[in-house]
């Protein structure tokens, strides 16, 4: 995903919206203001700054993009799940739309709340018959597995299994339903 999809963009010509050049107090053009999701100005690029727009979409939405913090590798989550005694949010993804969808769920509002309560990972999925995937019960995607790292074999027994898209406030019903019973 290039980092500018990151965003949602509103387009307006200055010198044919006065009211709009002034209530920002648009001096120059082309400007870009950035604004979190509930709505406070986190930064600009101006014309002077227009050689490095690219790094600065890149920078704000790295920086401001609701999402999970993502583990690198499936080992190192599972590691710092059992180290830290919080619950593994193991998504398997192909890459494709289907998998972006359910992927966007997590970076919802009612999700927020759990992203430094669990441990998240993504994992590649390639093909059904990969050793990984057969591990883990996974024959198809977008999948979600909800495990305990700190169990004898995780993959023997995941806490909850979504095989479907969800929206935010179920998977939040269950995150909540599983971090209410978490010793």
């Amino acid at each position: 995903m290039k980092e500018s999809e990151r965003f949602v963009r509103v387009m307006v010509h200055a010198t044919k919206n006065k009211e709009v050049k002034e209530k920002f107090g648009v001096s120059s053009s082309p400007l870009v203001y950035f604004y979190s999701p509930e709505g406070e100005k986190i930064d600009q690029v101006d014309r002077t700054d227009a050689l490095n727009v690219e790094r600065k979409f890149k920078e704000v939405a790295d920086k401001h993009t609701r999402r999970p913090p993502w583990e690198e590798t499936l080992d190192a989550a599972l590691e710092k799940g059992k180290g830290d005694s919080k619950p593994v949010m193991m998504f398997w993804t192909d890459g494709k739309p289907t998998s972006g969808k359910f992927e966007g769920v997590f970076g919802n509002e009612p999700l927020k709340e759990f992203y430094d309560k669990c441990v998240w990972v993504k994992v590649k999925f390639e093909k059904k018959d990969d050793p990984v995937a057969k591990k883990w019960g996974v024959d198809a995607v977008p999948q979600l597995l909800i495990l305990d790292a700190r169990a004898a074999d995780p993959a023997a027994a995941p806490l909850k299994r979504h095989k479907s898209f969800r929206g935010a406030k179920d998977l939040k019903a269950d995150v909540e339903a599983i971090l209410k019973d978490w010793k």
